[in-house]
């Protein structure tokens, strides 16, 4: 089996699976396409694929997932991936004023971090 058929194969039977999920929403609702959950089903397509002997393992090792696979540079909306960022930065930093940092200077910062004064500098150390 060479690539082509394989993507176009998964296209026409994982991707409009994928896809009504997204639609649907799943946990939680996206507003953009599940980037990992495509890949992971490549990978799992791939694999099977290999197992029953369809491909050789240098085909199941060299293929790269297909393009729906992976986000373009401007197909996710900026706002989204900031927004995302914010959530994950506020996340990271309450785990982290939770252990209450030793070093009063890493308190500081990540407070105004929290806070959203982007232009702090994380002490290193």
């Amino acid at each position: 089996m060479r690539r082509a058929e394989a993507v176009t194969e998964w296209r026409r039977v994982f991707l409009p699976m994928i896809r009504e999920a997204e639609r649907v929403g799943g946990v939680p609702p996206r507003p953009v396409p599940d980037y990992p959950a495509r890949s992971e089903s490549w990978g799992i397509y791939t694999d099977g694929l290999h197992r029953d002997g369809r491909i050789t393992q240098r085909q199941y090792e060299g293929w790269a997932a297909p393009s729906e696979c992976s986000p373009k540079p401007a197909s996710v909306p900026l706002r989204f991936q900031v927004t995302e960022l914010r959530h994950a930065l506020r996340w990271t930093l309450a785990r982290l004023l939770e252990d209450g940092p030793a070093d009063p200077e890493k308190a500081d910062a990540a407070e105004r971090l929290a806070a959203g004064d982007v232009h702090t500098r994380f002490p290193r150390g």
